[in-house]
């Protein structure tokens, strides 16, 4: 999953106060402490889990605890860094370990303003003007706020334009989980010590029910003291995507789920998750591709509206090899709700057999005819030399009509 500095998120509002119950149980506490100091930890009698839901609600309740820091940087408009302001918060495990202060929280949420000028132009406006603030500080009085950077002009602040929004998860926990749940996501790295994904954080809104999940299902070599804290740290990640776009997509969701399913171009990303099967609508009727990658937004994030580009897979023969063959599809904006199925690409899950049947083929679904043709497709290719003959139309422009053998 890429970097936001790799070629591969309208208000970042959320509060870095709104968090969690003072009180965490005193067994936690004592147990975590217990852990950190190398004692042995002992565990207690097993009893129900908390439901995934009671845990996200706990933990936005809690006075102490939020789990993630808010930075705003500015970066000149040739990409190097100009300013940054971070706002540092405390977070759960330091109230009850002073020495652990100092380590990242669990997730960071960085806005990136680009300043409409370069370094070099900057500082000359800088040494023809009497003004500017600080010596290479601007001072703040909000308590635990830091910033670093050169002098930069007031104007230059005031004429900034948001560049993106991106999320950095620097919990180990929160990274193991992530990739124990997500299987296929091109484009995206979990190799590193943290993870970064741009708003509108497609591929986290894609796992949330699986990240949901996982707290109430966690593998059993995870004592209860990791279980505690690594449920409150996909807590706090589940609460920040609800706050920030949880009502829009459960909406989406409800969409989905009407008698004739709809969708809107602004979320039509959500239904398309890499992995997964989907029908496309070719000349020779419905075939199936899984999707590797949509590229755009929608206008979710306040961007231009353009067509979404996705990029989709299927297995081709050459006439020498058989294997992966990609290509992209076009979706361009539309207005309104429209019907899933009416669009040329969708996830297999919505097709209807009972509309989309001919008289012909009342016996068998779709899926049992493709899975069928792709048999004869593989015994016709690794079968070599053979004789077939084939009639119909030509694969290529005007597409006419063709007797061939061989």
């Amino acid at each position: 999953m890429a970097s936001h500095h790799s070629s591969d998120m309208s208000d970042t509002s959320s509060s870095p106060n709104e968090v969690v119950s003072d009180t965490a149980p005193a067994p936690v506490e004592s147990r975590a402490a217990s852990r950190l100091s190398g004692s042995p930890v002992v565990e207690s009698e097993s009893k129900d889990r908390e439901p995934a839901e009671k845990i996200i609600e706990q933990t936005s309740d809690h006075l102490h605890y939020t789990g993630i820091r808010y930075r705003v940087e500015y970066e000149y408009i040739d990409g190097e860094l100009a300013h940054q302001m971070e706002g540092d918060e405390e977070w759960y495990l330091s109230l009850s370990h002073p020495r652990r202060l100092h380590a990242l929280p669990p997730i960071t949420v960085t806005t990136v303003y680009v300043l409409r000028t370069s370094k070099d132009r900057s500082k000359k406006l800088r040494e023809s003007k009497a003004f500017y603030k600080g010596e290479g500080k601007i001072q703040s009085t909000k308590e635990g706020t830091k910033e670093t950077g050169g002098k930069i002009l007031s104007e230059d602040l005031a004429t900034s334009q948001t560049s993106h929004t991106y999320l950095t998860i620097h919990s180990k926990m929160l990274l193991n989980v992530l990739r124990d749940i997500v299987s296929y996501y091109p484009g995206y790295t979990l190799l590193g010590d943290q993870f970064d994904v741009r708003e509108p954080y497609q591929m986290l809104y894609h796992y949330r029910e699986e990240l949901k999940d996982y707290m109430s299902n966690h593998p059993q070599i995870h004592d209860e003291v990791y279980r505690v804290e690594c449920n409150q740290h996909i807590a706090t990640l589940l609460r920040f995507l609800d706050n920030r776009y949880g009502k829009a997509i459960q909406d989406e969701r409800d969409r989905w789920a009407r008698t004739i399913p709809v969708c809107t171009f602004r979320h039509l990303w959500l239904l398309l998750k890499p992995g997964e099967a989907c029908y496309s609508d070719t000349r020779n009727g419905l075939n199936s591709y899984i999707t590797q990658r949509v590229l755009g937004y929608g206008g979710i994030i306040g961007e231009a509206v353009d067509d979404y580009e996705i990029r989709i897979w299927n297995i081709d023969f050459d006439g020498s090899f058989v294997g992966g063959c990609s290509k992209s599809v076009w979706i361009e904006p539309y207005d309104g709700e429209k019907g899933i199925t009416s669009l040329s690409y969708y996830p297999v899950q919505f097709f209807n057999e009972v509309q989309g049947n001919s008289e012909t083929h009342k016996a068998t679904t779709l899926r049992e005819r493709l899975v069928a043709r792709g048999r004869k497709f593989w015994g016709l290719a690794k079968e070599r030399p053979c004789y077939r003959e084939y009639i119909g139309k030509s694969t290529n422009y005007p597409f006419d009509k063709v007797r061939q053998r061989r």
